[in-house]
């Protein structure tokens, strides 16, 4: 478990408070997270989420290397592109969204 004894403590949008880890498997490392499709998907073991940083100037990834126990930069200035080549918006939510949200997609995807 080379993750958890990187962790000191987790904080969660999702819990009301931090989770701190045992201090005899404490790390040095405070991860903040809010999964993207809710907590219920957490127990079902799958990837919901990504580990990556931002200080308020660009992103980067960082992937932990078990065999050092620390999280090594691997992704350099991530960014989003301008424009890809995929459509992807969850279409059955469109009577809820604002006139803002409407007119941008029907400008960008039709």
């Amino acid at each position: 478990m080379a993750f958890v004894r990187a962790l000191c403590v987790l904080v969660s949008e999702e819990d009301e408070e931090a989770t701190f880890v045992d201090p005899a498997l404490r790390g040095k490392y405070c991860v903040c997270f809010d999964s993207p499709d809710g907590s219920s998907n957490i127990d079902c073991g799958v990837p919901i989420g990504t580990l990556v940083l931002s200080t308020g100037s660009g992103v980067n990834g960082f992937t932990l290397d078990p065999s050092l126990g620390e999280f090594i930069l691997t992704h350099l200035d991530i960014k989003i592109l301008k424009m890809g080549n995929i459509y992807s918006v969850n279409e059955g939510n469109a009577k809820n969204w604002d006139a803002a949200v409407a007119k941008y997609v029907s400008f960008m995807f039709s």
